[in-house]
């Protein structure tokens, strides 16, 4: 994998030369939210499943989902021609390896610390993209971040309590770390290289099989995961169902970059769980205290604020009021 990204970069690889134009609009934006939300609470519900009969474990879950997702994306490029233009996958060998480690860390770190230290640890990832990015409006975003991040930590703790752990907290800074930096990369090869979103899960989930293959053959119990699934009639129809709705959440996920950035990704995917969080609240009859009431009102502010400047409607009614000040005929006054 080194060899091929060094090869990458003493020789210009060969790049298609289509002008893809990213069309985008508030419609696509709200599809990705509810694609990503949806079947990744689908995908969620199925581990879950999954883990409680504790025959099969998570990475080779990981690896027959991504293998199978792997061949969707083949089947799609096949079928789709203006999809087989390829290049040189060197620089998506950085997001696979990102991701492996993401995912590592993430495992690691619920082993030594609970749901809500990892909960709040997600929102932080808007934070660290918005510095690494030098976002002309990371104030804003670092504060709704931290913010965002303070709400769902204290909701889950006052629901479960919490432990934590140096380890456990060290695991949580890779992970956010891994994972933001994966989505910056990835927005900066559909930037360079114009790729669509499909090629780069299909190049992504192939160094991500070559990954993690060795692991599964050589440390995992392979051909007790076999027998498993071959006497269990329920665990099959788990990895599959597993292994589409998740190719799916990837699909929408990887648009959502394609299409708005990582930095919009990250922030729809807080902004989503806190209205989860109130959702289920409301309809549980749980109490909400004053201060949560504040603190919500105060994230949907900074919400409209962040919508408001990076549209330009502030600007542009500055703007038209300021020309309309000089179109406007002002009077003579004569001082005696």
């Amino acid at each position: 994998l080194m060899g091929a990204f060094i090869s990458f970069k003493m020789k210009n690889p060969w790049v298609t030369k289509l002008n893809y134009n990213v069309s985008k609009s508030i419609l696509d934006f709200f599809i990705n939210v509810c694609g990503i939300g949806g079947f990744i609470i689908i995908t969620g519900v199925l581990e879950k499943q999954l883990m409680q009969k504790e025959k099969i474990s998570q990475l080779f879950t990981l690896c027959f989902s991504r293998i199978l997702s792997l061949f969707l994306c083949c089947a799609y490029m096949i079928c789709n021609k203006r999809m087989r233009l390829f290049f040189h996958p060197a620089p998506i060998v950085p997001v696979a390896i990102l991701n492996i480690v993401s995912i590592i860390s993430q495992i690691l770190a619920f082993q030594t610390i609970q749901f809500p230290s990892f909960a709040a640890s997600k929102p932080l990832r808007i934070v660290l993209v918005s510095v690494i990015l030098r976002y002309p409006l990371k104030r804003w975003y670092i504060i709704f971040g931290l913010l965002c991040s303070h709400f769902i930590y204290f909701y889950e703790y006052n629901r479960s309590g919490d432990s934590i752990s140096w380890i456990g907290i060290f695991w949580l800074v890779v992970f956010c770390l891994s994972d933001s930096v994966t989505g910056i990369w990835q927005e900066k090869i559909f930037q360079k290289y114009k790729i669509k979103p499909i090629t780069m899960m299909y190049y992504t989930n192939m160094f991500t099989i070559g990954i993690l293959l060795p692991h599964i053959i050589y440390e995992e119990p392979i051909i007790k995961h076999i027998e498993h699934i071959l006497l269990d009639s329920s665990i099959m129809p788990l990895l599959i169902g597993i292994s589409i709705f998740g190719f799916l959440s990837q699909f929408f996920t990887i648009r959502m970059i394609y299409q708005f950035g990582s930095l919009v990704l990250f922030t729809s995917n807080s902004s989503r769980a806190l209205f989860y969080i109130m959702m289920f609240r409301m309809i549980l009859q749980d109490i909400i205290s004053i201060m949560e009431y504040i603190e919500f009102v105060i994230i949907i502010l900074l919400i409209c604020t962040i919508v408001i400047l990076e549209k330009g409607w502030l600007n542009r009614a500055l703007n038209r009021k300021r020309h309309f000040q000089l179109l406007t005929p002002q009077k003579n006054t004569v001082s005696l």
